[in-house]
């Protein structure tokens, strides 16, 4: 009688393992998409962030070489006011 409730017991606890087993194989792919999601919206939040910084250096670097274009000119165009008969073309 003894064996056969031991051996009962022995049966319930491997069937329980089973079971927790088949509830961890079953739980994990449910877990896994929304850690895929959780990594998804860090990325995207990540690349939004660099994206932005890239954006402003961009437009910095675009309006210092306006600028400095813009005084190269505003230059030449003194330059040229001043002197006006030179850089022309002189036809002979």
């Amino acid at each position: 009688m003894e064996k056969e409730e031991s051996k009962e017991m022995k049966e319930e606890t491997v069937t329980s393992q089973e079971e927790e087993e088949e509830l961890e194989t079953v739980a994990q792919p449910e877990q896994e998409p929304s850690q895929i999601h959780i990594l998804r919206a860090y990325i995207k939040t990540q690349l939004n962030q660099e994206l932005k910084q890239l954006q402003q250096l961009v437009e910095e670097q675009l309006k210092a070489s306006e600028e400095r274009l813009s005084s190269k000119l505003t230059a030449l165009e003194q330059t040229l006011q001043l002197h006006p008969g030179k850089g022309k073309n002189k036809t002979k």
